[in-house]
């Protein structure tokens, strides 16, 4: 491999206007390539065969880390683990496949100066550094490094003498690359445990020198550009300390994060994150634009990871960074986990949580849906969206069934030696697959061992491949790359035709109950039962309008539906479940809605608080402070508009959730469709291991009448137009609530 000469045109670079590279792939597949995974593969990578190589476009170098050099006041990046980076032998024969290094490379007889950037001409700098970065009880060994010694640690070119970089950066740029000429390859900077020394490294005394180590580290090795895995801008860690501010550390350790806007974070400089995150990317660009082009001929590439939550992505200059980022991967992963009390989805197209679980621990909720229509309508173009796959899972044990098959019940941390990666998911035989069709999710569950499992299978990523079809997103990225089977069953599942995803939930206030039951078979179900129930709920059944379901809250209530059932050839009884969440309304004195308690700007608000302000009632969507709901109330804001208030009148509630279940016996042929009514009951089917029988989504109302279009009046409350652009909802004019078309963005149209 050449390495590239290092250029001298960046001085100055913070005068260079920044410009856009041209959006030509939107169908990427990028993978992360950890570089730890050999430590527990017998000092092995993961095998990139041309097979898997030929499915991805793009593949991510974790980790590189941040660090500081004391004498030289500066802030650079370097390794993160010096034996598998770069000394030991990785997957490769040492040191013919190594990484040569020229002379003119060195500082001294094999040494490679890291500052003030990789393979710096001239001395070698002092080699004091800092870097309080690293896994809790993990420390490194060094910790940092301001000049790389091949003398003792690592190989050297037989035939000149020189370093020779081998490890895992070898393995990646000389032997995957060589046989996968098209493959990008980009170096990611940060990740959980090495983001804390971004804030500092990013302040205006310090930018353009990291900025110059960025873009020097990339040339130096040929990569094809740098992905940015701040992990947050505007959060912290614990117990990393700034150099030279040893009281900056925070407490805890670097597990324990907090959001420095809802909190006094130990370095106060956090608190200008948005605005040094931004410049940073502005001057990657510059600079990347004066160096030409990549020893392959392409313009330098520049990506970040970035996270899905409101409190994540509110501290983001979005379109800014979209401006001067080829595209962005949504960490759409992690939303939930063990770390809480009750079950959920970690990676859900849609939001179902229950009502009485939306606060737990304070989360504010999100999924793959709402994450992309934030990043588009803030001003990140769709082909720039790139959206996050988990090939792992998330495991909670002492899970209860719960009639849900362990959805939404109460677990706890499962036990340490678990592993998590779809490949040993995959393998446990006991574990039985469920389909939640509301959330576009799968999940699974172990009755024998009672541990249930939130991870993706082929089904759940093909209706990713689906949804970013529809959405014109730009592609997809994969953590990790090594979480797959052998015969890479999600990888050919991402790189295949897709299945179009049921529409959204039709809104937060009806969402999916609790108690959620998939029914399984042990062989495919010759026949597909469909029950269509009167409900505006968001619950995983196809919804009609036969009559109005109509619940007192004064006593117990029997309740009787009529389902609407369409009957194909059977010769077996089939069990439709429809999980229903009842909303009721009782009566008041006759006037507006009254008016809840006013807003109070020095109120912390979580979602589902409300306030009133200016004559409405308003709802917190997730965490609010300061954020005054009359002026952040348009859609994918902080607050949504409940209607106006002041007076005594009908006041609409939610009841407890509720779960029905009608069975439906069907012994006839195919006929017309014809109503059956079955009352209430509460009914658990039996699964079968590894059989998923999917319940149909919500259909799609088309408008009455022709065009449908933003602010136009619509007739059924929840019903979707124009490919699920529009939806039918209440809205108050004149004074009245009245149903209009609302539509993402506002001009679409059909």
């Amino acid at each position: 491999m050449q390495i590239s000469t290092i250029a001298t045109v960046l001085a100055g670079l913070a005068a260079v206007k920044a410009a856009p590279t041209p959006r030509a792939n939107t169908n990427r597949i990028i993978g992360y390539h950890e570089s730890w995974y050999f430590y527990d593969n017998g000092n092995q990578p993961f095998q990139i065969t041309p097979q898997v190589g030929s499915k991805y476009t793009h593949i991510n170098y974790a980790f590189a880390t941040v660090a500081y050099h004391t004498k030289s006041d500066q802030y650079y990046i370097g390794f993160t683990d010096a034996y598998a980076d770069y000394q030991a032998c990785v997957g490769t024969s040492c040191p013919t496949e190594c990484i040569p290094v020229p002379a003119a490379k060195t500082c001294a007889t094999g040494k490679i100066a890291m500052v003030p950037y990789i393979g710096a001409p001239g001395a070698c700098p002092d080699t004091a550094c800092v870097n309080p970065s690293g896994a809790p009880g993990a420390a490194r060994v060094p910790q940092c490094e301001a000049v790389l010694d091949f003398n003792n640690n690592g190989y050297s070119d037989p035939a000149t003498g020189n370093p020779a970089v081998c490890g895992n950066y070898a393995y990646v740029l000389q032997k995957i690359k060589k046989n996968n000429p098209n493959l990008k390859f980009l170096i990611s900077v940060g990740g959980w445990y090495d983001s804390n020394l971004f804030s500092a490294a990013t302040k205006p005394k310090y930018i353009d020198k990291f900025v110059t180590s960025i873009v020097e580290f990339v040339k130096f090795f040929g990569f094809d550009g740098v992905d940015f895995d701040w992990e947050y801008p505007g959060w912290e860690h614990g117990g990393q300390a700034i150099p030279g501010n040893p009281g900056d550390a925070g407490a805890g350790n670097a597990e324990d994060t907090r959001d420095c806007l809802k909190t006094t974070c130990a370095y106060p400089a956090r608190s200008n994150d948005k605005a040094k995150f931004t410049a940073m990317v502005s001057k990657v660009r510059a600079a990347f634009n004066a160096a030409g082009k990549t020893p392959s001929g392409s313009n330098f590439l520049i990506s970040m990871a970035a996270g899905i939550g409101a409190d994540k992505m509110d501290k983001l200059d979005i379109k800014s960074v979209c401006e001067n980022m080829d595209f962005i991967n949504l960490m759409a992963y992690d939303v939930h986990g063990e770390w809480e009390s009750n079950t959920n989805h970690q990676a859900a197209l849609y939001d179902d949580t229950p009502p009485q679980y939306q606060n737990n621990n304070g989360v504010a909720q999100t999924s793959i849906d709402f994450a992309v229509n934030y990043y588009i309508n803030n001003g990140c173009p769709a082909n720039q969206v790139v959206v996050g796959v988990p090939f792992y899972g998330h495991a909670w044990g002492s899970v209860e069934d719960g009639g849900s098959h362990g959805l939404f019940q109460k677990g706890s941390a499962p036990p340490s030696t678990l592993k998590t990666n779809y490949v040993n998911i995959a393998a446990d035989t006991s574990v039985q697959t469920f389909w939640d069709a509301t959330a576009q999710a799968s999940y699974g569950y172990s009755p024998a061992s009672k541990v249930f499992w939130s991870y993706d299978t082929a089904q759940a990523i093909s209706v990713k491949v689906g949804y970013g079809a529809q959405k014109g997103l730009g592609g997809f990225m994969v953590w990790p790359i090594d979480g797959d089977d052998s015969k890479s069953t999600l990888l050919n599942a991402l790189t295949g035709p897709g299945t179009p995803p049921g529409p959204p939930p039709s809104g937060s206030s009806t969402t999916a109950a609790a108690q959620k039951t998939t029914t399984t078979t042990a062989v495919p179900p010759k026949t597909t039962t469909t029950a269509a129930v009167v409900q505006t709920t968001t619950a995983p059944i196809v919804q009609t309008t036969t009559a109005a379901v109509i619940q007192t809250t004064t006593a117990a209530v029997v309740q009787t539906t009529t389902a609407a059932v369409v009957q194909t050839t059977t010769a077996a009884v089939k069990t439709t479940t429809a999980v229903i969440v009842q909303t009721t309304t009782t009566s008041a004195s006759s006037g507006q809605t009254p008016c809840v308690a006013p807003y109070d700007a020095t109120k912390t608000y979580l979602k589902g608080d409300q306030a009133s302000e200016g004559g409405f009632n308003y709802v917190a969507n997730w965490y609010a402070l300061n954020n005054d709901p009359a002026a952040n109330s348009a859609p994918y804001s902080q607050w949504t508009n409940l209607g106006a208030c002041g007076g005594t009148g009908p006041v609409v509630t939610t009841a407890a959730p509720k779960t029905t279940t009608a069975a439906v016996q069907q012994t006839t042929t195919a006929a017309a469709p014809k109503t059956t009514t079955a009352a209430v009951q509460q009914t658990t089917t039996a699964a079968a291991p590894k059989t998923t029988t999917t319940v149909a989504p919500i259909t799609t109302t088309a408008a009455a009448g022709g065009k449908i279009s933003n602010g136009a009046s619509c007739t059924t409350f929840g019903a979707w137009g124009c490919s699920n652009a529009c939806i039918c909802n209440y809205v108050v004019a004149n004074g009245a609530n009245v149903l209009q078309w609302q539509c993402t963005p506002t001009s679409a149209s059909c």
